[in-house]
């Protein structure tokens, strides 16, 4: 947020004697015409001028509350970027938090899944001509079956067929079996896989109401930098206008507006610790224990 470029002494000067504009914003939507100066400078820069018999005594008031509402200002804009930083930085690691969780999700569990599939495709592809011949030979040995209640002409080529089956049969069943145990042992670590995930999002579950809460609060401040940002409108108009109450009036209330949004956003920021509590929470009783 970029403060308006301009010494407070001008709005002064604007009021009393030349009608110039000069103002001031803690953020880059405010904007003002002005002199062009790309120096950032307080009321005091100025303080030798004010002294001089050129103003009275209520222009004197009149630049001491705009110097201490400036500085307020000032002090405020400082607050508001080292939370944005730090809001920023725990939010990075909220976010890292999550996708580790996430990505570690009965890691083990998952690999041990990848590896039987491809156990079992080895299995398959090594028994390949195995299994293709015992499945032809009980093919062939269905399609030389007679009809039900009629005397089956080839006796002979039937019998030689469960012959070969039969020789076949311990190996095939041997195989089948291997891949049958290592298809339970796949079943029963997915359903590990998605225990752990349900258990995941259920204990995650809170982190969903603190971000809706945290989705309230940000819509609370938009509103309050509308507010602002119309407070704004209405300082620099003053003092186009020379109307220094006005604009004294309008720069108190962006400086009150510039404070309601940091507590705001220390919500936000009280609510961003609150869900790295949660995923440490998680992390405590997941990880040591996870089987």
């Amino acid at each position: 947020m970029i403060l308006r470029k301009k010494a407070i002494l001008l709005l002064v000067l604007a009021i009393s004697l030349t009608g110039m504009q000069a103002a001031f914003a803690d953020d880059s939507t405010s904007s003002t015409a002005g002199t062009g100066s790309n120096d950032t400078t307080t009321s005091s820069t100025y303080g030798a001028t004010a002294t001089t018999s050129t103003y009275d005594s209520s222009n004197s008031g009149l630049l001491a509350q705009i110097d201490a509402l400036y500085t307020h200002l000032i002090d405020l804009r400082k607050q508001d970027t080292d939370l944005e930083a730090t809001m920023k930085d725990q939010n990075n690691k909220n976010n890292a938090a999550i996708k580790a969780l996430r990505s570690s999700e009965k890691t083990d569990d998952i690999q041990k899944i990848k590896d039987i599939d491809t156990q079992n495709k080895a299995i398959r592809d090594a028994n390949k001509d195995l299994l293709d011949q015992y499945k032809s030979l009980g093919q062939q040995l269905k399609q030389g079956k007679a009809p039900k209640g009629t005397k089956n002409k080839d006796e002979k080529g039937n019998t030689e067929l469960r012959l070969q089956l039969n020789e076949l049969k311990g190996k095939v069943q041997a195989v089948e079996a291997q891949i049958k145990a290592n298809n339970e042992t796949i079943k029963a670590t997915k359903q590990n896989v998605e225990a752990a995930r349900k258990q995941y999002i259920t204990v995650l579950a809170p982190i969903k109401a603190i971000e809706l809460q945290m989705k309230q609060q940000w819509s609370e401040i938009k509103g309050l930098e509308q507010q602002k940002e119309a407070a704004w409108k209405t300082f620099n108009a003053a003092v186009k206008a020379g109307d220094a109450d006005a604009a004294v009036k309008a720069l108190t209330q962006i400086v009150a507006l510039k404070q309601s949004i940091l507590d705001e956003k220390q919500k936000v920021y009280d609510d961003i610790k609150q869900v790295a509590s949660t995923i440490n929470a998680v992390s405590t009783q997941t990880s040591p224990t996870a089987p």
